[in-house]
């Protein structure tokens, strides 16, 4: 079949790569649609009615778990459909907190470290589809076991563990954050999940690399036996 040619599968799953990146910062958008439009409304209104308020409020994500266990269920919400309280607890959750709260609290220290985390993680979602498209090319050119492919693809491994040393970066930033400046009476501020996926992938793709460098410098030792 014309589909199963080598060259095929290789555009046909380069094809399939980039759609799933585009439709990854797609849905990473739409998920922050939310917080983008509270913040510029927010800053709207702020406009309307005092200009030196514009920056007074500050949205911090919290985590947050039952002081009194997993099976502790420390709100309630309304039914539409009842008069019935239904037992809740909250997991996540957005605070608005105007910056003269707690102002005296020194945040610089992890407010640095979040503001980094987050850069880099700005230049390697830039960089990783580059490495990306140049491990395609190699492979096109059956320049497959090669150290220029090796190269591409341990880098490509590093920038993943990259990504994911600076997502845990950010969360570190903002539970340490949380802690400072919050205290509630039935929660305890919880650690944000930081998804290990990009860690086991990095070290997965290092692995290949070292698959790829040792095929190279076997091919390279069977060309000079030649």
């Amino acid at each position: 079949m014309v589909l199963l040619k080598p060259e095929n599968r290789i555009r046909i799953l380069s094809t399939l790569a980039i759609i799933a990146y585009i439709l990854f910062v797609a849905t990473s958008f739409i998920n922050g649609k939310e917080d983008f439009s509270l913040g510029y409304n927010q800053s709207r209104e702020s406009i309307g009615t005092n200009d030196s308020q514009l920056f007074s409020n500050t949205l911090h994500y919290v985590s947050l778990k039952a002081k009194n266990g997993a099976s502790h269920f420390p709100s309630t919400v309304n039914s539409n459909m009842n008069t019935y309280l239904h037992p809740a607890k909250h997991v996540n959750i957005k605070i608005l907190r105007h910056k003269e709260v707690n102002s005296e609290i020194n945040l610089t220290p992890y407010n640095t470290l979040e503001f980094i985390c987050i850069i880099a993680m700005g230049i390697l979602a830039v960089v990783l589809p580059i490495q990306f498209f140049l491990m395609i090319g190699d492979v096109k050119r059956n320049y497959i076991f090669s150290r220029s492919s090796a190269k591409t693809v341990r880098f490509m491994g590093a920038e993943l563990v990259l990504l994911y040393a600076a997502t845990y970066g950010v969360n570190y930033a903002t539970y340490q954050t949380n802690c400072l400046l919050f205290d509630f009476s039935d929660y305890l501020v919880a650690k944000p999940h930081t998804d290990v996926l990009f860690l086991v992938l990095g070290i997965a793709v290092l692995i290949i690399a070292e698959v790829l460098q040792r095929g190279s410098e076997m091919k390279m030792e069977n060309d000079l036996t030649v």
